[in-house]
């Protein structure tokens, strides 16, 4: 029988750790209820008790009690889920999780992240909501988030429809791995990060590397899409990366909505996997349409109506140019970079919005000048979206898989 671990608190929540498991195995699927309790007397026996969660972990459970703060023990049981749900994975204990509660979801979320892709995941909270922003709950992986509507505290009519669904949610997709087909492809694939500004550039690439006997799997570089990739590339899935937008390396290091994690674009090169770096989207900033008003001297381009992007300028630039530098010189594998002369992006091409030959001019002469001995470094007399640059990029990946 499929096993479902479900990520609960049986001192607050003894009642819905109760129901969870019945409904689960109301629909053929065995209910593992794991307490990610730090404080309090349990109310419901769990199949796997704290102490038993945090040995799993590596954690002895009075480090976890005795960490002084709410928070610190909350960060310690989050820390031993790290190491125990892979664990449990590993050893055939868990097909998918559950995990349900309030700040207990910021317990099971990052552990949850850390599972393979594929595996059922499903987070059910009511912080899932408002102003709040969804990567604590997701991150790079692939987990399902359902907002609660209500407070997890009491069984009511409201609280079992949903828990009814999240249960349904995570007992279909643990099911259906048996039932689905599988469809045999023994191509290798290469990673692709694209966003909309640049995406001729990147299809042209991509059409060269499919007629090559590539795969292409595509991320959308909007502050996850580069994040995924690289756990992609760290689990040996990509046997080459093209990067073709390089807009989060922007909004981590200078500003903008597409930030993501410090480590982006070091880990292809740590792992020693062929790669090439398009030197696109890297002109601009990714702003919310609310912060326009704030930069009302800069120049901005509407890509849509949810998505204004500013003008980076020289020393925004500067600034990503050496950071891209550093990165990469991190790396032991093969990586060259190719640098369009004639614009970075869609508005950024002469009689553009974005067209700013100084700027671009000064960011290609430093990245340049401090890219680490040993990666190839071409220019090419060509706009980014320009269907030969493309291939060249292409082309430069496949010299060197």
């Amino acid at each position: 029988m499929k096993t479902v671990v479900v990520l609960i608190t049986c001192d607050t929540k003894p009642d819905e750790a109760a129901y969870i498991k019945m409904r689960l195995g109301q629909m053929g699927v065995q209910g593992l209820v794991a307490d990610t309790g730090t404080s309090g007397v349990p109310g419901y026996e769990a199949d796997i008790t704290r102490q038993e969660l945090a040995e799993l972990g590596s954690i002895p459970f009075a480090e976890i009690t005795d960490a002084g703060t709410r928070g610190g023990a909350v960060g310690k049981m989050a820390d031993a889920l790290m190491t125990a749900l892979p664990r449990l994975h590993e050893e055939g204990r868990l097909d998918g999780v559950l995990c349900v509660g309030g700040a207990g979801a910021f317990i099971g979320a990052p552990a949850m992240q850390s599972l393979p892709l594929g595996v059922p995941k499903v987070v059910v909270s009511p912080l899932a909501s408002g102003m709040r922003q969804l990567a604590p709950f997701v991150g790079s992986s692939d987990v399902m988030v359902m907002h609660s509507v209500i407070d997890i505290a009491g069984m009511n009519d409201i609280s079992r429809k949903i828990y009814d669904n999240a249960a349904a949610a995570v007992a279909g997709m643990v099911l259906s791995q048996e039932r689905f087909d599988r469809i045999e492809d023994d191509r290798k694939y290469i990673g692709v990060t694209m966003m909309g500004t640049t995406t001729p550039g990147a299809m042209a690439a991509v059409s060269v590397l499919e007629k090559a006997g590539y795969g292409c799997v595509i991320f959308h570089a909007s502050g996850v899409g580069g994040s995924s990739m690289e756990k992609l590339a760290r689990e040996g899935a990509l046997a080459g990366v093209l990067e073709f937008s390089l807009a989060e390396m922007m909004g981590t290091h200078v500003k903008g909505f597409t930030k993501t994690k410090p480590e982006r674009l070091s880990v292809v090169g740590e792992c020693g996997i062929p790669q090439v770096v398009a030197v696109s989207a890297i002109d601009f900033i990714n702003l919310f349409p609310h912060e326009t008003a704030e930069h009302a001297d800069r120049i901005i381009y509407n890509h849509n109506p949810q998505t204004p992007l500013m003008r980076a300028n020289k020393e925004e630039m500067l600034i990503v140019a050496k950071k891209i530098t550093e990165q990469l010189g991190k790396g032991k594998g093969r990586t060259t970079v190719v640098a369009p002369l004639r614009g970075f992006s869609d508005p950024n091409r002469e009689g553009g919005l974005f067209w700013d030959p100084e700027s671009d001019d000064a960011f290609r002469k430093k990245l340049r000048s401090e890219l680490k001995e040993g990666i190839k470094y071409v220019e090419i007399d060509a706009w980014v979206n320009d269907k030969a640059f493309g291939e060249t990029a292409a082309n430069e990946l496949l010299a060197i898989l």
